[in-house]
């Protein structure tokens, strides 16, 4: 691999993210991963990476990189108005860049999460099987960094048809979700008639909500194993969504796990989005994962 970017700024926070690990969690070790999987998708096909390359996943925004040798990258996600030399480049597109060339990422204008992909992916540390940056696995990307890829002079220009783009400044959203293993501890149909907000309390673990209380017919749970999704509610009655860096055990009773697609929309939300919840049968929520995936445009 060479050198292709030198970070100049680093940015609010910047990972590398693939579709994550699995099959460690008996040791503590959650998933991670892209957090808005058709996002991360959607940004490689521009490019035609392969399944599951090494992606930047940028939080908020801010980030500067210094191209040291020619490529092709493409931009997806939150909208940052991101600059090629002090020009605005489209959202949702894919540009070749040649050396000495400065690309800047403001500030999300919609939504929380940009992937900036480029031409055979990232060159990055596998841990456990992926490159996938946690809480507690590698390190975000940091000023001064020289990022590794491939050299491509294919400048060849794409764009994401408008019709497959993501509405990613939602200030309202529909959870569809599943019952728990604790869902008998809780009116389930009265839960589905209450509305909360996304509260100041939102990271890659997980979604704290604010609302009405929630109040179980129990409160004492042995700690057991966390799903991805899982609705926690805790000690104060609120609602907590656990996403990609959740840890992997809790004692907390869960009344349902919301659909993964459901959850790639939660992490481009921010504080004070309305959240409503729709139980679906769990035949039903089946259909409708392999019915997503079905029709998630393929990368090779």
């Amino acid at each position: 691999m060479t050198p292709l970017f030198e970070v100049l700024k680093e940015g609010v926070v910047a990972t590398f993210q693939d579709l994550g690990r699995f099959g460690y969690d008996d040791i503590g070790v959650s998933n991670s991963g892209a957090s808005d999987e058709l996002s991360y998708t959607l940004t490689n096909k521009l490019i035609n990476n392969p399944k599951n390359c090494a992606t930047i996943e940028l939080t908020i925004g801010k980030l500067k990189l210094k191209a040291l040798n020619s490529c092709r990258i493409a931009i997806g996600g939150a909208n940052t108005r991101a600059k090629l030399n002090g020009k605005i480049v489209k959202n949702w597109s894919a540009f070749p860049m040649k050396k000495d060339d400065i690309l800047e990422l403001g500030y999300a204008i919609d939504g929380q999460l940009t992937y900036l992909a480029v031409e055979g992916g990232f060159e990055a540390e596998k841990i456990l099987g992926s490159v996938s940056v946690s809480k507690h696995l590698g390190r975000a990307i940091k000023k001064g960094d020289i990022l590794k890829g491939k050299i491509s002079t294919n400048k060849q220009r794409a764009f994401l048809s408008p019709k497959i783009i993501p509405d990613l400044a939602k200030k309202e959203l529909v959870l569809r979700f599943t019952r728990g293993y604790q869902s008998e501890w809780f009116d389930v149909d009265n839960f589905c008639k209450k509305s909360f907000k996304v509260s100041n309390r939102y990271n890659k673990m997980g979604y704290q909500l604010t609302g009405d209380e929630i109040i179980p017919k129990k409160r004492e749970l042995i700690s057991e194993a966390i799903a991805y999704g899982a609705i926690q509610i805790t000690a104060l009655g609120q609602p907590i969504i656990l996403l990609k860096d959740r840890q992997t055990i809790g004692g907390y009773p869960k009344i349902g796990s919301v659909l993964p697609m459901d959850c790639f929309k939660l992490s481009q939300c921010g504080a004070n989005t309305k959240i409503t919840f729709k139980e679906v049968s769990l035949n039903k929520a089946r259909e409708l994962v392999r019915n997503f995936y079905a029709k998630l445009p393929s990368v090779r």
